[in-house]
């Protein structure tokens, strides 16, 4: 999600890509594995979501 090559893709249309149908289930399910949502750890700009 922070690849600069998708930086003008939205949070949704990455979940959508990657077979989620709704975005309010792809957050909670990152969120849950990352501890963080795939916004804020998108904003934070690291390269990989911290596990926990």
């Amino acid at each position: 999600m922070i690849d600069p090559r998708f930086g003008a893709r939205s949070v949704s249309d990455i979940a959508f890509s990657w077979g989620f149908n709704d975005a309010t289930h792809f957050s909670r399910c990152f969120k849950e594995q990352f501890g963080c949502a795939p916004r804020d750890w998108r904003n934070q700009g690291t390269q990989e979501p911290v596990k926990h």
